[in-house]
């Protein structure tokens, strides 16, 4: 095919970029640290901001596991339970009252 040198390589042909991306970031972190700690409202935030931010991780990861856990079934029987909120049908019913 003509335009098959357009299309993307495959994640398996770069193992390493993801890494390398991730480690750019990582060394990045100090930095961005302290620029932000010259202005005033930012450096409370490096001192005390962490914790909903770690929360709401964990609740995040935690969510995924149980997600994880009932989709793995083979006929999907604990996906129907998950429906609702993955629709947003709650945050709808909520809103209209």
């Amino acid at each position: 095919m003509y335009f098959q040198h357009l299309s993307p390589p495959s994640p398996d042909s770069y193992p390493y970029v993801s890494s390398l991306v991730c480690a750019f970031f990582m060394c990045l972190t100090p930095m961005w640290m302290v620029i932000s700690s010259k202005h005033p409202a930012s450096r409370t935030l490096l001192y005390s901001g962490w914790e909903p931010v770690i929360t709401a991780m964990v609740i995040s990861s935690i969510g995924g596991l149980i997600l994880d856990k009932t989709v793995s079934d083979p006929n999907l029987a604990g996906i129907v339970v998950y429906t609702p909120v993955i629709n947003g049908e709650y945050g709808l019913l909520l809103l209209s009252f």
